[in-house]
């Protein structure tokens, strides 16, 4: 009987948790990257970029060499029945060559015996007499007796053999049958563990796909609000600060400018403005600098709960395996059970016993 043997592949709880250390990695690196405001560069992320093109490579080079494993599976099953079919074949020829064989022997040996049977009567070498001559064949009951007895031999030997090849034939059918059966149990689990495997796989994806575009949607509205109230605080003291207006005393040149010979330098109330002005500064830097606080800390909650998401699915998955294993024992050991259980009542029932009630009716007539 042939034995599919399976190729070796990595645990795939082993396998998710390289993924996931690996994004994990990426994600610092990038965040890093970001809130770095020395290194940080405008327009388009070349390290994430590429990180991303590698790390797409490197998905299609698994998916390919998984493909390829499958396929080499299959033509392994493949090799394993036209194998099996060749060796079926040859079973039967060498059967048919043996039968053959045998009755060749069992005719020479049935002529070897016709001839010496002759012999000892005196025939060989005779011209058959009472075949051409009228006369009475005085040994013609012993040789329809002899022929008789020779036609049943070979009937006998004939059925001997034909229900040794019909056995023969039913057990390959059979060992044949056990292999298919086996070889196609073998490909619906490689199957079902592929399926399984890929929408595991698919699930964890989105997962972290909608919980990064979450986070790159808050984080690309809050600087969008951050710039537009710069811009705006901006464009504010620009045209309204005393400083930057200098509207002591009218120009020539314009509304917003000095006149530097009549110029007696700032007011009390322009410096108190100017110190209004740092102060209000200083507050905006502090404020600022909360939310950055507040945003730093949001992110990293955010980070813990897809840390967090992803330790749950991993236990999840891992309790399901371990309750299939252990569901699939326990259906193996009731079906072992069953078939103890039918084969103890199978030896239990055909066993025939005499029971002792038998023998008692005996000896209990009058007579």
């Amino acid at each position: 009987m042939f034995r599919a043997t399976l190729k070796p592949d990595l645990d795939p709880i082993e396998r998710e948790r390289r993924e996931i250390e690996r994004r994990r990695e990426r994600m610092a690196a990038r965040t890093s990257r970001i809130l770095d405001a020395k290194n940080r560069i405008l327009g388009k992320d070349a390290d994430a970029l590429d990180s991303q093109i590698r790390e797409r490579q490197e998905r299609e080079r698994m998916e390919k060499e998984q493909e390829q494993y499958y396929d080499d599976l299959s033509q392994h099953h493949s090799r394993l029945l036209t194998q099996a079919e060749l060796s079926k074949q040859t079973q039967q020829r060498q059967q048919r060559a043996e039968l053959d064989a045998f009755h060749r022997s069992q005719t020479m040996h049935k002529t070897h015996k016709d001839t010496m049977l002759a012999n000892d009567r005196g025939l060989e070498g005779a011209d058959t007499v009472f075949l051409k001559f009228p006369g009475e064949d005085l040994d013609k009951p012993l040789r329809d007796k002899f022929q008789q007895q020779q036609q049943s031999d070979w009937l006998i030997q004939q059925i001997a053999m034909l229900q040794h090849k019909q056995q023969l034939q039913k057990a390959e059918h059979e060992e044949y049958a056990a292999t298919q059966l086996q070889i196609a149990e073998l490909l619906k689990e490689l199957e079902l563990e592929k399926q399984k495997e890929r929408r595991a796989r698919h699930a964890d994806t989105l997962h972290f796909n909608q919980a990064m575009a979450e986070h790159k949607k808050a984080k690309s509205q809050w600087s969008s609000l951050s710039e537009v109230e710069a811009n705006e605080s901006e464009i504010s003291r620009t045209l309204t600060s005393p400083l930057m207006t200098e509207a002591d005393t009218p120009s020539m040149l314009g509304p917003n400018r000095k006149v530097p010979y009549a110029y007696k330098g700032m007011t009390r109330d322009e410096r108190q403005a100017i110190l209004d002005q740092q102060m209000a500064q200083q507050e905006e830097i502090r404020l600022r600098k909360e939310r950055e606080a507040e945003e730093k800390r949001q992110e990293a909650e955010q980070q813990e709960a897809v840390r967090r998401l992803l330790i749950k699915n991993e236990r999840e998955k891992a309790q399901r395996e371990a309750q299939d294993r252990l569901a699939l024992q326990a259906e193996r050991a009731q079906q072992a059970r069953d078939a103890e259980t039918r084969k103890q009542h199978l030896n239990d029932l055909y066993s025939n016993k005499v029971a002792p009630s038998f023998f008692d009716q005996f000896g209990k007539s009058s007579r």
